[in-house]
């Protein structure tokens, strides 16, 4: 079995678990060594796609937003990267219903993209 790495954000708290995060092969969250089952809703696990951006930033899928520094305008702009039919794929925020081709490290590091910002970040805006 593979063992993916992941972080949790506290949706409460507005940040990330700093510590002692796991989770059991049934997919339940236990946290400073406690089974979260009360108001598990508030916390969002965010796992890593084994990619890094221009900046040597690891990538987490459908949380990190990524924008393209290599010709921004004739890529579709901000995305996240989303795990969908057995591969990881680009979806574009200015076009939430399309999912784009399979992407790979390559794809990336062409059109230099960069974490600009987390959904978290884009969440608090909105408010």
């Amino acid at each position: 079995m593979k063992i993916r790495k992941f972080r949790v954000w506290n949706d409460t708290a507005k940040k990330y678990e700093e510590r002692f995060c796991s989770i059991s092969k049934d997919g339940k969250l236990m946290i400073r060594g406690k089974w979260v089952s009360e108001s598990p809703a508030i916390y969002k696990i965010e796992f890593s796609t084994g990619f890094i951006d221009k900046a040597g930033e690891e990538i987490y899928e459908n949380s990190d937003i990524l924008k393209p520094t290599m010709f921004p305008e004739d890529t579709g702009g901000e995305y996240v990267i989303i795990f969908h039919n057995g591969s990881y794929r680009k979806k574009l925020l200015s076009m939430p219903d399309e999912i784009l081709a399979p992407l790979t490290q390559e794809d990336i590091n062409l059109l230099e993209d960069k974490i600009i910002c987390s959904t978290h970040d884009l969440d608090e805006v909105k408010k």
